[in-house]
C-alpha cells in the first residue's frame, strides 16, 4: 500500500462501527485471536488503480455506481487458528450484520472476506477459487472449510 495514501476519518469511522466492533464480539465467543489481513479493509481507489484493478471493490468504502452496492460500508478479510476457522466463520454468520460472507479456497492463508454490499435482508455466501466467486449456501462453505483446514 501506498505510504503517502491516508485512511479518511468516515472511513475509520465506518471501520470501528462496521468492521471492528461487530467482529470484536464474534473473537470473545470464539475464544482465539481473528486476524484482519493486512492488504483488506480499507483500499484507497488510488491503490486499486495503481495495481491494475478497475475500483470497484468493496475495499475502496465508497458508493458504487453499480446496483447492489449502495451503502459503501467497506470489507475486511479475516482468518485465525485452523481449529477455529469453522466456528470464527459461523459465528459471523449468525453475529453480524455482514450480508455476503466469501470463503478463499486456494490461498496459501484461507481466508473469508465479509462486507456489506447490498442483497436485500438475506446474507449470501460464496466460494471463491482463481478470483471467481461461485454463490452457494452457508452449509457449503462450511463444508468446503471441513474439507481444506479441519
Amino acid at each position: 500500500m501506498r505510504p503517502d495514501l491516508k485512511v479518511p476519518v468516515g472511513v475509520m469511522d465506518k471501520i470501528q462501527q462496521c468492521h471492528a466492533n461487530p467482529m470484536s464480539y464474534v473473537r470473545q465467543k470464539l475464544g482465539v485471536p481473528i486476524i484482519v489481513s493486512k492488504s483488506s479493509g480499507y483500499r484507497p481507489l488510488e491503490h486499486e488503480i495503481d495495481n491494475g484493478r478497475d475500483g470497484t471493490s468493496e475495499h475502496v468504502f465508497r458508493l458504487q455506481d453499480r446496483p447492489g452496492s449502495e451503502k459503501g460500508l467497506g470489507a475486511a478479510d479475516y482468518t485465525t487458528l485452523n481449529d477455529g476457522f469453522y466456528d470464527m466463520v459461523r459465528l459471523i454468520s449468525k453475529l453480524t450484520n455482514y450480508s455476503r460472507i466469501a470463503f478463499y479456497t486456494d490461498t496459501d492463508t484461507q481466508f473469508v472476506h465479509c462486507d456489506y454490499r447490498y442483497f436485500g435482508s438475506k446474507k449470501q455466501f460464496f466460494l471463491v477459487r482463481r478470483n471467481a466467486w461461485k454463490q452457494t449456501e452457508l452449509t457449503s462453505v462450511l463444508e468446503a472449510i471441513k474439507e481444506i483446514i479441519i
